[in-house]
C-alpha cells in the first residue's frame, strides 16, 4: 500500500518555495518510483520532510561530501540544482536503511518567520501596552523575535511598505512591547523561557 503519491509530493512541494533546491529536489523524488518507495518506509508526517531532513543531517555528519556540494548551508558557493538529479538518487538509495531509521525516530519542527506578519497587524493596533508571547512547538523560538525583524509589505503593486505607513482611519500604530516570552515543545522533557522586565500595561497574551 502506497501512502504517499507523485502527487502528494508535488503538493508538498508548494511549501517550499523559499528554497530552490527543495523545490527542484521535490520534482526529482515525485518522478522517481524508487524515491517514492523510499518515502513510504517513514512512518513519521511528513514524510517529505523528514527524508529531506535526513539526507541533510547525514551531510551534516559528512556523510558524503559529494551531495554536499549542492548545499547553500555546507558550501559557500553550491552548485545548480538542476545538476542534482543522479547524485542525489544515488545518495538516498544508498542510505536508505539510515534516512528511514531517522524518519521513524524523530521528528522535523520548522521555523516559519514569515508567521510573524500575521501576528505584527494585532499587536501594532492592539488596545494592549504589552503582551507576553507564547509558541508551543517553537523549534529553534524564531517566531519569539516578533519585534526583532525587519518587514517589507507589498501593497497593491507589489512595492514594499514598511507597517507605519500603513493606512486606516483612527487606527494607531505602535512598535510590539513584549513583557516576556515562552517556548514550549510537546515532543521535549524540556520548556524555555526567556524573561524581559515586564513594561507597563494589560500584560495581555498571545
Amino acid at each position: 500500500l502506497m501512502w504517499v503519491t507523485p502527487d502528494g509530493v508535488r503538493d508538498w512541494g508548494k511549501h517550499a518555495h523559499g528554497s530552490p533546491l527543495y523545490a527542484h529536489l521535490v520534482g526529482v523524488i515525485a518522478a522517481d518510483a524508487e524515491l517514492i518507495r523510499v518515502l513510504n518506509r517513514i512512518e513519521h508526517l511528513p514524510q517529505v520532510n523528514l527524508l529531506l531532513g535526513g539526507v541533510h543531517y547525514l551531510l551534516m555528519g559528512a556523510a558524503d561530501q559529494g551531495l554536499g556540494a549542492w548545499y547553500g548551508s555546507l558550501v559557500d558557493n553550491p552548485r545548480p540544482a538542476e545538476d542534482i538529479d543522479p547524485v542525489f538518487r544515488s545518495f538516498v538509495l544508498e542510505h536508505e536503511d539510515e534516512l528511514v531509521e531517522l524518519g521513524n525516530t524523530r521528528y522535523t519542527q520548522t521555523n516559519e518567520c514569515r508567521r510573524c506578519i500575521a501576528l505584527l497587524p494585532a499587536v501594532m493596533t492592539a488596545e494592549f501596552e504589552s503582551f507576553h508571547l507564547i509558541e508551543i512547538g517553537a523549534s529553534a523560538g524564531l517566531n519569539l523575535a516578533l519585534d526583532r525583524y525587519h518587514y517589507r509589505l507589498g501593497i497593491g503593486n507589489g512595492a514594499p511598505s514598511r507597517p507605519s505607513s500603513w493606512k486606516g482611519s483612527g487606527v494607531v500604530r505602535k512598535s510590539p512591547c513584549i513583557a516576556s516570552r515562552f517556548r514550549a515543545e510537546p515532543d521535549s522533557t524540556s520548556t524555555r523561557s526567556t524573561p524581559m522586565t515586564p513594561k507597563p500595561g494589560s500584560g495581555s497574551m498571545l
